[in-house]
C-alpha cells in the first residue's frame, strides 16, 4: 500500500491538504487454515483500496477560524461475521466555524456529514448521519 499527503500554505493563516491511501488487496482468498488438513478461507482487511480527502483550513491568530473537507472512500468487501458484506462508496462533507476572541476563549461549530448522506460503516452496523458539535474553549494559561 502507500499513504501520500501533500499541504500547501496559501498564506500565513490559509492552507490546503490532499491525501490518497491506497492498499493492492484488501481480500484475501484461499488462505491455508493452519491444522485445517488444507482447508482455506477468505478474509479481508474490511478497509477500502482506494480513500481520498481534500480540504482547506483558514485560522487566524485571532478572529475567524474555518475548515471544510470532503473525503471519499471506495466501497469494500468487509468480512467480520454478521457484519459482513459491501459496505458501499460513501462522500462525506465535512465543515467546521468558529472565532477566537483571544488567547483564551475561542468558539466553534463543527458540522460532520454536513449533508446527512447516511452511511453504515460495516454492514448492519447503526447508520451514521449528520453530527454537529459546538465548542467553547477557555484556555487558563493564556498563550503561555
Amino acid at each position: 500500500g502507500i499513504d501520500l499527503g501533500l499541504e500547501f500554505y496559501a498564506s500565513q493563516d490559509l492552507s490546503f491538504y490532499a491525501n490518497y491511501s491506497y492498499i493492492s488487496n484488501n481480500v484475501f482468498e484461499n488462505v491455508p487454515i493452519k491444522g485445517g488438513d488444507g482447508a482455506t478461507e477468505t478474509t479481508s482487511v474490511s478497509a477500502p483500496q482506494n480513500k481520498i480527502r481534500l480540504g482547506g483550513n483558514y485560522a487566524t491568530a485571532k478572529g475567524l477560524r474555518a475548515n471544510l473537507s470532503i473525503q471519499y472512500d471506495e466501497s469494500f468487501m468487509a468480512l467480520l461475521g454478521q457484519f459482513s458484506g459491501e459496505t458501499g462508496d460513501r462522500t462525506v462533507v465535512d465543515l467546521g466555524l468558529g472565532y477566537k476572541f483571544n488567547d483564551m476563549i475561542t468558539f466553534g461549530v463543527s458540522a460532520q456529514n454536513l449533508f446527512d448522506k447516511k452511511y453504515r460503516v460495516f454492514p448492519l452496523f447503526p447508520q451514521i448521519g449528520r453530527r454537529v458539535l459546538a465548542t467553547l474553549t477557555f484556555n487558563f494559561g493564556g498563550d503561555k
